[in-house]
């Protein structure tokens, strides 16, 4: 009997984690920033700032934040009192699940 070997590469994905993987797509970068030291981050352009979810993707290995590197164009402005601003994109495992994403129809 084979061995199936195809469950290590399952990611399993909130309502609200496959919403940010989707602004991904229309969007390539995203501004991120921490209010704190240790607080979670969070998306700068959103109303729901989809702080736990975002983590959570990162640690999932399919989006990468930077906060070295902020987006050009982006008023930081009034985040000033933040702690640390940045952006935010996708890995290239990320592209590859939300091509998956695209291809099942989830969206």
């Amino acid at each position: 009997m084979e061995r199936c070997c195809g469950c290590g590469n399952t990611v399993y994905l909130t309502e609200k984690e496959c919403r940010i993987l989707s602004l991904f797509a229309e969007f390539s970068f995203l501004a991120v920033g921490l209010k704190k030291e240790g607080a979670f981050p969070m998306l700068l352009s959103e109303k729901d700032d989809g702080g736990k979810e975002l983590l959570m993707l990162k640690m999932k290995g399919l989006v990468d934040i930077d906060y070295d590197q902020p987006l050009v164009g982006f008023d930081y402005a009034p985040f000033s009192t933040f702690a640390r601003l940045g952006s935010a994109a996708l890995t290239e495992k990320g592209m590859d699940v939300l091509d998956a994403i695209d291809v099942v129809g989830i969206r």
